[in-house]
């Protein structure tokens, strides 16, 4: 199924999904947890980019954590806190590949057996990460 047949199907269920999450004013950025899998993050350079990405952030999560099967278990907020800065000490150490980036920047891009993304940067500036996790049986 391509995603314009997904959100036609699904779609009505994404937006019942994600309706009731709301972005922290002070944020600029996010983990996705489904129950006990890190689903993604990202990370913007300002809030105001972060609050406009945001809804299609938790869209294009709620499409992954529908495909996920239902044995998870729950996660306490800790856990989670402690699994976020965990990936977060995994990207420090981990090879990536530099590439110029689309427009403007550069792009580091992430690919190994615990997730896959890219961190967009101009100058020595972030403007934004994307991580997404690969589930290996390993947890961060």
């Amino acid at each position: 199924m391509n995603l314009n047949e997904l959100f036609d199907s699904e779609g009505g269920n994404f937006e019942d999904y994600i309706k009731d999450f709301k972005p922290d004013e002070k944020a600029n950025g996010l983990a996705v947890f489904s129950d006990d899998r890190l689903v993604n993050i990202d990370v913007f350079n300002r809030t105001d980019i972060y609050r406009e990405y945001f809804p299609k952030i938790l869209r294009s999560s709620a499409i992954e954590i529908f495909q996920l099967d239902d044995s998870a278990r729950n996660l306490a907020e800790a856990d989670a806190i402690s699994r976020t800065e965990s990936l977060f000490g995994e990207l420090a150490k981990a090879p990536f590949s530099e590439h110029p980036g689309v427009g403007e920047g550069n792009e580091k891009r992430y690919d190994n057996d615990e997730f896959t993304g890219f961190e967009l940067s101009f100058g020595d500036k972030m403007v934004h990460l994307t991580l997404l996790s690969i589930e290996k049986g390993r947890d961060f």
